[in-house]
């Protein structure tokens, strides 16, 4: 599924994840990040006690790892994302991304995220 599919679906169900928006995330005490390129900007994600996983993200995902150093929501994320970005940018789309990063980091246990 290409992004421009991907966009129309999710905001088809975009309704079923306004409890997202509230979702308190943090990031694991003990979480490291490394830079390891700065030409495009790239970094190892590693939490030691969670077997050694390694997340490799770009700017944008340090961004949100730098946000949930504290307790942010995925909306508040959202925004301070949107406030850095081009205007026109889909708020949706960014979401989106940020719901998939997320989740893709909580699997990594990396975040802990949990619905207020």
């Amino acid at each position: 599924m290409d992004v421009t599919e991907e966009l129309m679906y999710f905001k088809l169900i975009q309704g079923y994840f306004e409890g997202l928006k509230s979702e308190n995330i943090v990031l694991k005490a003990g979480t490291e990040i490394r830079a390891i390129s700065s030409t495009p900007a790239r970094y190892m994600v590693v939490h030691p006690k969670k077997e050694f996983r390694i997340l490799l993200t770009n700017m944008t995902g340090r961004m949100i790892l730098d946000l949930c150093r504290s307790k942010r929501s995925i909306g508040d994320i959202r925004d301070r994302i949107l406030s850095e970005l081009p205007t026109g940018i889909d708020p949706a789309l960014v979401l989106m991304d940020i719901v998939k990063f997320v989740r893709m980091a909580e699997h990594h246990g990396i975040l802990r995220a949990r619905l207020t």
